[in-house]
């Protein structure tokens, strides 16, 4: 999971595996999400200068979505997520 620090360029923690709840609003402390393609059904949603959106439930494996500074993130449905947080001084 390095790459994921390498990409948004700060030191980050992996929390537990959740499953997300309808419209949850993502703390800006999130700085990534891993999507578990294959788990229950349910969306990602990044929004900035433009609209990311991963679709969970359809797929294999896991995605990892990065959420840059300015940027808000929602979920939709029930996907089963991780998120990955800013590490606490």
């Amino acid at each position: 999971m390095f790459l994921t620090g390498v990409q948004c360029g700060e030191d980050l923690a992996i929390g537990p595996e959740k499953t997300g709840k309808p419209l949850e609003s993502v703390e800006s402390s999130v700085r990534a999400i891993l999507v578990k393609m294959d788990g229950s059904g349910g969306a990602v949603k990044v929004y900035g200068n433009r609209v990311r959106h991963v679709v969970a439930g359809e797929g294999l494996g896991s995605v990892i979505v990065v959420i840059n500074p300015g940027e808000t993130s929602r979920l939709h449905g029930n996907p089963l997520v991780r998120y990955f947080r800013r590490r606490s001084s």
